[in-house]
């Protein structure tokens, strides 16, 4: 008779595919985390994070509250020029400014 180990829960099969991405990464981050490098002042957060936080949020939450409005009221036209805006913007100036410079552009103009 065996006896039953509680302990025991199958590997999901998608993680064998990470295993080798999170061992890359964990070495590192336990070295900085040994040097107390990289180190955010956490007890300091709430003083900070009025000049940080709003500015970064809301122009995230109008883009995706636009969305949202046009699909659940149904309004594809519109749905389909906003598309095709954010298409034109991006084919425009994506390959000048690569990705990350286009959306830092997207935000401070808008």
């Amino acid at each position: 008779m065996v006896a039953a180990s509680g302990n025991i829960v199958p590997q999901p099969t998608g993680s064998a595919l990470l295993q080798p991405i999170s061992q890359l990464l964990h070495t590192p981050l336990e070295q900085l985390g040994m040097k107390k490098k990289k180190y955010m002042p956490y007890n300091h957060q709430h003083k900070y994070f009025f000049f940080i936080g709003p500015p970064a949020l809301i122009p995230v939450y109008s883009q995706w509250y636009i969305f949202y409005f046009a699909i659940r009221h149904k309004k594809w036209a519109d749905l389909a020029w906003m598309i095709s805006f954010y298409v034109r913007f991006g084919l425009c100036y994506i390959p000048f400014l690569g990705v990350s410079g286009t959306i830092a552009l997207f935000m401070v103009v808008w």
